[in-house]
């Protein structure tokens, strides 16, 4: 039996009244009885008896440090006496301590036994709590004390109190004696169906002698020790809130009807006290719920690294749901998979390396479906939570959430959950939003301030050693690797190489630089690859190595040498990660400054690379693993006038489209169709016609940005994905048309005898489509044509 602690505020008749109830309960503990006036109240202890009043005499104090945290206080008996007790001890108000009147603790602790002759005092108590005080007491131990009262008053030996679940409309067990506990969240009883629902669905008490017609009834489980019953519902302004129900297990009539009528009083009553106490679990749900949001916003708005904030997100939320362990997963929209960034269990800033994919397993389905899924002990409290992290439609990660033990209150700890996910989804969308714009401009501009060093550079080796070292420190690679072409012998050698904890490159490293160096090369385009695990390609060469940027250099259109990055590793990250589309963006844009750099002394440089050149920064021995370094190079005619392949063109189309994450204007499609060009071949020639669609392919390619994708996808047809197009796409796309059309149209020669028309179409996502196959088909029709 646990000893609840009371303590009384302020002396009153009332309160004096209660004490010998108080002081002779073997349940109740009173540590204190608090009076700023003590003579007055010890004359006043004289009027109770001499076993009573020496017992309240010990306790009797005037030292405000009864109410201080840690005595272990269950609850205030205020009896409303000056100064108020709420303003002079403030703080209760969010120590959970209850605070009662002097009524309330009447009807909890002053009916130990009640029986008939307690009946009109029971009710009148209880319609005096009822009118004259706002009820803001543990709704368990009222409704207890309630189910006690209406047994010990009719004499039934058995009974429970049922309060109805407005969304599925069934009766559930609230409280109950001679049913095990461990039942109740299985019991469920339909409106309409068995004694308890046909009350609550007519709202008509019943009295039963002898045992219930279980076909009048609908009864489904006989319960076969009960041979009387009342059942009353609990109704209140016209809304039944549930079902009040009395048995005996051996007397058939041992309830009257003077029985029933006390019930059904006491029912009313009971129904008034309920709804006041759902009314305050309600907003006590409220405030909790708003002050675990306002906490988490104010978290997340501490000037710390994002995983500490994360961190402390679990921890907080863990609290919640007292030792429980919370974990949280990021989106990772490149890959399309939910990332672990923090748990409450880890120590700070150190998390294992796991993600989910979405759909799989309860985590995953949460992920899928954008909504909580929840399972539960046997008693029906929460025992596992999956909860998505979302800001509006954008899913920005999933929470998980494990309760270690059977909490009470499941409803509001939901609630507290809901309310933490909702503020967390929009914060960390706020926060990414905030941190990739900053970090993203920040690299900008160091890419641009790299561009102009390396524009300014004229010794090769200086070049190389500056680019090895400045763009994975703004990428945040782990390696880099430079090689060049050797103008006799056609091979690729390493001139350059940076790692980021060792001097030397690991010889499994430069051999998988070797295969990705020759794929760039030989495809003349950027090889992104996220994940080196599930690639055939690559995959198992070197296991430390999880993601590729590996790009060609080029010089007047022809390949002479190739720069690769690897491993993603940002300082807040124990383990690498994937390049992201912007990183790919950034790093095209420092490989299109190295190629003006490199095109400068391109014959020079050709001329300097042999086998016997001095490798920098690296050592000799590394030249020596990287021999011979046979890479196939690309003609101009097989790279399509340095246009990308229609298959990279899709890829990159849809690599954007998954970045853009359902986020307006950020991925934009163009699509120019030389409209008469088989008028032109028919008038002036093939080789005329042909002359005439690389004049506008060169056009179109003049006019892109370094990170755009221009491939011709037809006889007479080029496409552009235009990524970040910026403010105003479709200004911007009308102004490229009439910027490329003006631009053929100075070649009076190229419009003679016909001049050329241009038809262009284009697709925004997601407005004209939300993926790459509708947004391709959208950008084939027509919208602008210029002649």
């Amino acid at each position: 039996m646990r000893i609840k602690r009371i303590a009384i505020y302020g002396v009153t008749e009332e309160s004096i009244a209660l004490l010998p109830h108080l002081l002779t309960n073997p349940e109740i503990e009173v540590i204190g009885i608090h009076t700023y006036d003590v003579g007055a109240t010890q004359s006043q202890l004289r009027k109770l008896p001499k076993p009573i009043e020496n017992s309240a005499r010990e306790v009797l104090t005037s030292d405000d440090r009864l109410f201080e945290s840690g005595t272990g206080l269950h609850a205030i008996i205020d009896s409303r006496v000056s100064p108020a007790l709420t303003r002079k001890f403030p703080f209760l108000l969010a120590s959970g301590v209850e605070r009662i009147s002097p009524l309330v603790a009447r009807l909890l602790w002053g009916f130990r036994d009640p029986h008939a002759d307690h009946k009109q005092d029971l009710l009148q108590t209880l319609q005096e709590i009822v009118e004259s005080y706002d009820l803001t007491i543990d709704t368990d131990e009222l409704f207890e004390r309630m189910l006690q009262i209406a047994i010990g008053a009719t004499g039934a030996d058995q009974g429970s109190l049922m309060l109805l679940e407005p969304n599925s409309q069934e009766l559930l067990i609230r409280m109950a004696v001679g049913i095990e506990r461990e039942l109740w969240p299985k019991i469920r009883v339909k409106m309409g169906e068995g004694i308890a629902g046909k009350v609550a669905a007519e709202a008509s008490p019943l009295l039963l002698r002898g045992h219930a017609d279980h076909m009048a009834f609908h009864i489904v489980h006989e319960r076969s020790n009960a041979v009387s019953a009342i059942s009353v519902p609990l109704e209140t302004d016209g809304r039944v809130l549930g079902v009040l129900n009395l048995h005996h297990s051996s007397q058939a009539d041992i309830f009257t009807h003077k029985d029933l009528d006390f019930v059904r009083q006491l029912a009313a009553l009971d129904a008034a006290l309920i709804s006041k106490a759902q009314e305050f679990e309600r907003l006590r749900s409220l405030s909790a719920r708003y002050s675990a949001g306002q906490h988490v916003r104010a978290l997340f708005r501490q000037e710390i690294p994002v995983r500490k904030r994360l961190r402390q997100l679990c921890c907080f939320t863990a609290d919640q749901v007292v030792d429980g362990i919370v974990s949280v997963y990021l989106h990772d929209a490149d890959r399309d998979v939910f990332t672990l960034n923090a748990t409450s269990q880890s120590e700070e800033g150190v998390t294992p390396a796991l993600s989910l994919t979405t759909g799989s397993g309860v985590d995953g389905q949460a992920a899928e479906s954008g909504e909580p899924i929840y399972l539960r002990w046997d008693n029906g409290s929460l025992a596992y939570a999956a909860m998505p992290l979302s800001y509006g439609q954008l899913q920005v990660g999933v929470m998980t959430v494990q309760v270690s033990s059977r909490m009470e209150d499941t409803d509001i700890l939901e609630g507290i959950l809901n309310e933490i996910t909702t503020a967390a989804g929009d914060e960390i969308a706020q926060m990414e939003r905030e941190e990739q714009a900053e970090t993203q401009l920040r690299k900008m501009r160091a890419i641009g301030d790299l561009g102009i060093r390396l524009l300014s550079v004229r010794d090769n080796a200086e070049l190389v050693q500056i680019a090895t070292h400045a763009v994975p420190d703004i990428l945040e690679a782990e390696f880099a690797i430079v090689r060049l072409r050797d103008n006799e012998s056609g091979r690729f050698y390493i001139r350059g190489g940076h790692g980021s904890s060792t001097e030397t490159l690991p010889s499994s490293l430069i051999h998988l630089d070797k295969l990705a160096s020759r794929e760039a090369a030989t495809r003349s385009e950027l090889l992104q690859i996220r994940d080196l695990r599930v690639d055939p390609r690559f995959c198992g060469i070197d296991p430390n190595i999880r993601s590729i940027l590996a790009a060609p250099i080029t010089s007047n259109g022809r390949v002479i040498g190739t720069f690769a990055i690897y491993n993603k590793l940002s300082h807040e990250d124990v383990y690498p990660g994937p390049f992201r589309n912007e990183d790919a963006m950034l790093f095209e844009q420092a490989l299109a400054y190295m190629d003006r750099a490199v095109s400068v002394e391109a014959s020079a440089i050709e001329d300097e690379v042999s086998p016997a050149a001095p490798a920098q920064p690296l050592a000799d021995e590394l030249i020596a693993e990287a021999q011979p370094e046979d890479v196939v190079v690309a003609t101009l005619e097989e790279m399509q006038e340095g246009f990308s392949s229609v298959e990279t063109l899709h890829r990159r189309i849809s690599e954007e489209v998954a970045r853009a994450a359902g986020r307006p204007n950020r991925v934009v499609i163009l699509n120019c169709d030389l409209e008469n060009i088989e008028a032109i071949q028919q008038a002036s020639g093939e080789a005329h016609a042909q002359l005439v669609v690389m004049k506008v392919g060169e056009a179109l390619r003049s006019h892109m940005r370094s990170f755009d994708v221009l491939s011709q996808t037809g006889d007479h047809q080029f496409t552009v994905l235009l990524p970040d197009p910026g403010e105003g796409p479709e200004q911007r796309l009308s102004s490229l048309a009439r910027t490329v059309t003006h631009e053929i149209a100075k070649h009076e020669e190229l419009n003679e005898p016909i001049p050329l028309r241009l038809a262009f179409g284009y697709a925004l996502h997601p407005r004209d489509g939300r993926n790459r196959t509708i947004l391709l088909d959208r950008a084939a029709n027509p919208r602008i044509r210029v002649v």
